[in-house]
């Protein structure tokens, strides 16, 4: 298998967000949606991702988003719970979909060049606090190897030569390139996202349920809950 020399650590306060980045063209892909597996959130090929990781990871980055938010000024505005879940499940729909089509290319890549030194997520993991430290390695972690991995790929489309550091345009251009690779791998991919998170194929969400105990209704699907109305365990604030 190709190894893929390492080349950045990632900056964790830029890791997280609001929706993880081109999960839209990645459901568009993708070649099925909508079964139900039971305790699945998704289920990508043969790999199955469990809802009580979503949730697990979910809880933390919501706080994550909020401390961001606060930290670069912006509006901290309660959203939805479900919005959370969603984010997560494109993070790992990414990183696995990312591995797969690595995989099926023979490219692999270092875990230096996507695991983060603790040090550089502290000011996160300060802002949310302790309790969460796993869970925002995790999340680094899953962002990390997803963009290691895309610009790997794209790398080995482009015939770039790994063996000296790209440039800022080089690493551009490798990222669009794996992201086109992948989008195009995932149509050949058997995907299925639970229906209550609400995920159209094109990545637009069908409804704000805010809660993942029923299945969407077609009442859920017409209106949209006001967050002021739903408990607070279904509220990222």
């Amino acid at each position: 298998m190709r190894a893929q020399r390492p080349r950045r650590r990632p900056r964790s306060w830029a890791l997280l967000p609001a929706r993880a980045a081109g999960v839209g063209a990645l459901l568009l892909a993708l070649s099925g949606c909508g079964s139900v597996h039971p305790g699945a959130a998704a289920v990508v090929g043969d790999t199955r991702v469990s809802f009580d990781e979503v949730d697990t990871l979910s809880v933390a980055y919501c706080q994550a988003t909020l401390a961001i938010s606060e930290v670069q000024g912006s509006p901290v505005t309660p959203t939805q719970g479900i919005e959370s879940r969603r984010s997560v499940v494109g993070l790992i729909l990414q990183r696995e979909l990312a591995r797969q089509a690595a995989d099926s290319l023979g490219i692999e890549v270092a875990p230096a060049a996507y695991v983060a030194d603790a040090q550089s997520y502290e000011p996160l993991v300060a802002a949310v606090g302790d309790e969460y430290a796993d869970e925002i390695s995790e999340l680094v972690e899953l962002t990390g190897e997803a963009t290691a991995l895309r610009e790997a790929i794209g790398a080995q489309q482009l015939e770039q030569d790994v063996s000296e550091l790209l440039t800022r345009q080089q690493v551009e251009e490798a990222q669009q390139a794996g992201q086109d690779y992948i989008t195009e791998f995932a149509s050949g991919v058997e995907i299925d996202i639970d229906p209550r998170l609400a995920l159209a194929p094109d990545g637009d969400v069908l409804a704000e349920t805010g809660s993942l105990s029923a299945p969407v209704s077609g009442d859920a699907v017409s209106s949209v809950e006001s967050v002021d109305a739903l408990p607070a365990a279904q509220v990222c604030r």
